[in-house]
């Protein structure tokens, strides 16, 4: 397992739970199962807490008066970030067949800050 330098600390994206790995010898192969942990620490640092701050502060956009042009221009400048913030997420996600709970999340941020635009 290699150890990724960020910064100048470093870090493991995966550790092994020796809890779970198992092995089991059948005839003349041996089976070993390994369990690993991946760090969820930088997925909730780079990905959860700000799609849902930039959620909520879509939602500012109630707070400004409807006769001002700034309503719009704040919901779709928050539509974007948002958008930017997907494209940028995608890279940092498994590729699964499987539709993952972190996309759930981006997807309704942006359904979210669509809404608000479209309202305004």
């Amino acid at each position: 397992f290699t150890e990724l330098e960020a910064g100048e600390r470093k870090y493991q994206e995966f550790t092994v739970v020796p809890e779970h790995t198992r092995t089991n010898k059948r005839d003349q192969r041996l089976d070993i199962v390994f369990c690993f942990k991946r760090s969820s620490n930088f997925y909730v640092n780079k990905l959860i807490v700000p799609t849902i701050l930039f959620t909520i502060l879509t939602f500012g956009s109630f707070l400004l008066d409807q006769r001002v042009g700034e309503r719009l221009g704040f919901g779709v400048s928050t539509l974007l970030v948002i958008v930017a913030q997907s494209i940028l997420t995608i890279d940092l996600l498994p590729v699964t067949k499987e539709r993952l709970w972190v996309n759930v999340l981006t997807q309704g941020s942006q359904y979210f800050a669509i809404a608000v635009v479209l309202q305004s």
